[in-house]
């Protein structure tokens, strides 16, 4: 790790690219700093080799923080494409920008969909969609299948098939995040934006649609819903009335978040809508957990 550090100033520079580093330096900080798993399977992006590349795929991830409060009201779904990979995959606009989400998909021809968004951890949407029996969120896609609902398990940027990668492994989140916040912007508030992108599309094409979430996805999920209005919320852990405190780099981070989680005023938002929530805080596997 020890070219990380310097990797964060190069990257997070304007005017790197009036004095480029050696092609071999230049692999080596990629190297460094694509050092989380890579997901298997079939990948979206091209492996990065120099830094412009690499400064050009995070650049499609920023969303100005600015743009986030009234996202909902504002995003509008352009375009709707499914892959015979399995994923789903929709292109919005908001503020005069482009984005586009991915969401593995187990379609039935249902009338109800159920948008799954994962808990922290790497590349949990893939675990989540082949119904890994060793992942933490259990069989949750399995459930909403059975019930006969069409699955959308919504896929985080930077995660799954969607990294940014050198072929060996994908960016970490030390030097991915901080450019975003440094530039104005947040990972966390991209990632909730393309959640109620996703609602916002699913009520268009559904008669009922539920946004799931366990632990930060929970949280996320509660997040998604107040803004969304979906038929229903299911939020396992994740958020508490009795704990509202500090999280790390794995949790939602945004700028004045804390006031958006205050039990009163989820309390208030809940009180004004037709959605029905449910709030569930797990069952522990293990004491230690």
């Amino acid at each position: 790790m020890r070219f990380v550090f310097s990797l964060f100033l190069l990257f997070a520079s304007p005017t790197w690219a009036d004095c480029p580093p050696h092609a071999a330096i230049e692999r080596e900080l990629i190297e460094d700093a694509c050092c989380a798993a890579l997901a298997s399977g079939a990948l979206v992006n091209a492996p990065v080799r120099t830094i412009a590349e690499l400064d050009e795929l995070v650049a499609r991830i920023f969303l100005p923080l600015e743009d986030f409060e009234t996202a909902y009201e504002n995003l509008s779904v352009d375009s709707w494409e499914s892959d015979v990979d399995q994923t789903t995959t929709i292109t919005y606009d908001l503020a005069g920008r482009s984005y586009q989400s991915w969401a593995y998909t187990k379609s039935t021809g249902s009338t109800r969909a159920a948008l799954i968004i994962p808990g922290s951890g790497v590349n949990q949407s893939s675990a989540i969609f082949r119904r890994d029996p060793a992942n933490y969120h259990y069989d949750i896609a399995g459930i909403t299948e059975a019930e006969g609902w069409d699955t959308y398990v919504y896929i985080k940027p930077n995660e799954d098939c969607l990294a940014i990668h050198n072929g060996v492994g994908k960016l970490c989140n030390n030097c991915l995040m901080p450019r975003l916040i440094k530039d104005g912007g947040s990972y966390s508030a991209r990632y909730l934006v393309d959640a109620l992108a996703w609602v916002k599309k699913l009520k268009t094409q559904y008669v009922r649609t539920v946004v799931i979430g366990l632990s930060q996805g929970g949280a996320a999920a509660l997040l998604t819903a107040l803004k969304s209005e979906p038929d229903g919320a299911f939020v396992a852990s994740g958020w508490s009335v009795l704990r509202n405190g500090c999280s790390g780099l794995d949790q939602i981070i945004m700028p004045a978040m804390g006031g958006l989680l205050q039990p009163s005023t989820v309390y208030e938002s809940i009180q004004g809508q037709d959605t029905r929530y449910t709030f569930s805080w797990g069952r522990k596997r293990d004491r230690h957990l």
